[in-house]
């Protein structure tokens, strides 16, 4: 099952003084099938890989491939139905 949490992120700048920035960060766990789910989804994501949120979609599609999380088409979905998955 999946679980998400917020972490806080803490990044020192160097500039005239030192500035120290938080920003929150979402940690995902998930199973392999949820993963395996996760690829098929980003798979079909559409748009400039450098001007939209696409980059985001490739961003954690390498991630889950470094992970060992590939795109493998499975038996049970067929992606030809008006350019979406649709699970059978």
């Amino acid at each position: 099952m999946a679980t998400a949490k917020v972490e806080q992120k803490e990044t020192k700048k160097m500039k005239m003084v030192e500035v120290i920035e938080y920003t929150n960060e979402i940690v995902l766990r998930l199973s392999e099938d949820e993963a395996a789910f996760l690829q098929d989804i980003l798979y079909r994501i559409g748009g400039s890989p450098l001007n939209s949120r696409r980059k985001h979609a490739d961003s954690i599609s390498n991630a889950l491939n470094k992970a060992g999380v590939c795109i493998t088409p499975a038996d049970d979905y067929d992606m030809t139905r008006a350019n979406s998955i649709h699970f059978v």
